[in-house]
């Protein structure tokens, strides 16, 4: 990731004889970013699977000296779905992205418009469809209405009634004398 400069001048003409011309032009070049100074994609990782269709966060390294990151998405057949210019080495789509659908990125860091870098290719898998739960019909109990109280419960209950209202009496009388 250097910028060199480079400049040119004949000394020999092609009679032989020896003289100097003017310089050309400065042009420059830039070398590679290789080893630990590369982009390296962290988010989605490569091979990632169940990755959500929406607000997807796409993160890399930095580069020292670019000034500018391009990310391109593509789908399984090559077509580029997204594509993001910026200067941050983050980005989130916005847009929804299929269900159970592969899909590729790349990113290219950027120096005065020229790509000085150009990250591996990473592959990723969306989330697949949710099934939907199954149908239940509704469901409609009909309880039996609740059985008459028998007669004789009522007989019962009234001799009881009976029975501790005479015990109360009797109470009351045997106290007084």
């Amino acid at each position: 990731n250097t910028e060199y400069f480079w400049r040119v001048r004949a000394r020999f003409a092609e009679s032989g004889e020896a003289y100097r011309s003017q310089w050309s032009d400065v042009w420059s070049f830039r070398t590679a970013v290789a080893g630990p100074g590369a982009i390296r994609l962290r988010s989605p990782s490569d091979g990632a699977t169940n990755v959500p269709r929406e607000n997807i966060v796409f993160t890399w390294t930095r580069v020292s000296g670019a000034d500018q990151y391009e990310m391109v998405l593509s789908d399984s057949t090559g077509a580029e779905v997204a594509s993001v210019s910026q200067p941050g080495t983050s980005s989130v789509l916005t847009q929804t992205l299929g269900y159970d659908s592969a899909y590729t990125w790349q990113v290219s860091a950027i120096a005065n418009g020229s790509v000085i870098n150009q990250s591996a290719v990473a592959t990723f898998r969306t989330t697949a469809q949710p099934t939907p739960p199954p149908d239940v019909p509704d469901t409609i109990i009909e309880f039996p209405a609740p059985a008459p109280t028998p007669s004789w419960v009522w007989v019962v209950i009234a001799l009881a009634a009976i029975l501790i209202i005479v015990v109360i009496v009797l109470i009351f009388r045997t106290r007084r004398a």
